[in-house]
């Protein structure tokens, strides 16, 4: 005989077992994982912290290349004094060896420049109008002679001897007339005026260190923290590459080249210089390194704050 439906009564349906435990123990419960799982909060303070780190190691190649660095020589002609003759190459009675000069042009220059400076299409520009000043500038800094042919000019300690930069310095100046070695002293040039004339008319490509990285990124304006004074007044007067020709008068000479010299040695008493590289390079620390360091800060007051 049937019960009703009503009074049917209905077991519960069995749990079923664990296939990985053995009958007869209890209720399976959750074990701790082997490896904890990280919280996103602590992933993010990893990321952020690996991020500062290669911000400070960029920050330390500034200081690297800033003044300071690579002070220990100093490229270009020596300086002279002030009202003196200049005694590197400023005229061709100076005493140098015209017939070794010759010898070396011919055997150093000729090949690019033309035998009589003329210059060589496709090979080397003329030396027409450089004069004394121009060959120092670019012997005495190592942008000539080239070590080989198809390598860029750039600064470098100098390739030949003092006796046969002299020698071809009067040479060039025989075949190829131009502005003489300007006689450049910063003894007691005004410094402050020096920096003036500077960010008027120098900044703006080798930038307000002068550290040469607002054009061609070094390469087009160099960097003037190894020039000599001499060097800067034989730049301004024959305009090497793309920059052009300064013809000021001396004592402006002087002052620009003592405010580079000012450069080259200052400390920095306020904190880092970040190499002297300018305002971009000094944004960009302190919007990637400052606003990473605070964005930390932030989340650990965050977290404690939390707990």
């Amino acid at each position: 005989m049937s019960l009703p439906r009503e009074g049917r009564t209905h077991a519960a349906p069995e749990e079923s077992p664990d296939p990985g435990r053995p009958s007869g123990e209890g209720p399976a419960t959750s074990r701790p994982a082997d490896h904890p799982r990280r919280s996103p909060l602590g992933r993010s303070l990893a990321g952020l912290t690996i991020i500062a780190v290669i911000g400070l190691v960029a920050v330390v190649a500034l200081l690297g290349s800033g003044p300071g660095a690579g002070q220990a020589s100093s490229f270009g002609t020596p300086s002279v004094a002030q009202g003196a003759v200049a005694a590197f190459g400023a005229t061709v009675q100076s005493g140098g060896d015209l017939a070794a000069g010759r010898a070396l042009y011919l055997q150093t220059c000729a090949a690019c420049h033309g035998v009589s400076g003329q210059g060589v299409p496709g090979a080397g520009p003329t030396l027409q109008g450089q004069g004394a000043a121009g060959a120092a500038y670019a012997l005495y800094t190592g942008r000539m002679p080239l070590p080989e042919n198809g390598v860029t000019s750039q600064q470098r300690p100098p390739v030949l001897s003092p006796s046969q930069i002299q020698a071809l310095v009067d040479y060039v100046a025989q075949i190829a007339p131009g502005p003489t070695i300007p006689p450049v002293d910063t003894q007691g040039a005004d410094i402050a005026a020096g920096r003036q004339l500077f960010i008027n008319n120098c900044a703006a490509c080798h930038g307000a260190g002068a550290s040469g990285d607002s054009v061609g990124g070094g390469f087009v304006a160099p960097s003037l923290h190894n020039a000599a004074p001499s060097t800067i007044g034989e730049a301004m007067l024959t305009g090497p590459g793309p920059m052009p020709v300064f013809r000021l008068p001396i004592q402006q000479m002087n002052e620009i080249a003592a405010y580079v010299q000012f450069l080259q040695t200052t400390a920095a008493p306020g904190g880092f210089s970040l190499g002297g590289l300018g305002p971009v390079p000094e944004g960009f620390v302190a919007g990637f390194v400052g606003i990473v360091l605070l964005l930390l800060v932030a989340m650990f007051v965050a977290r404690r704050t939390h707990e």
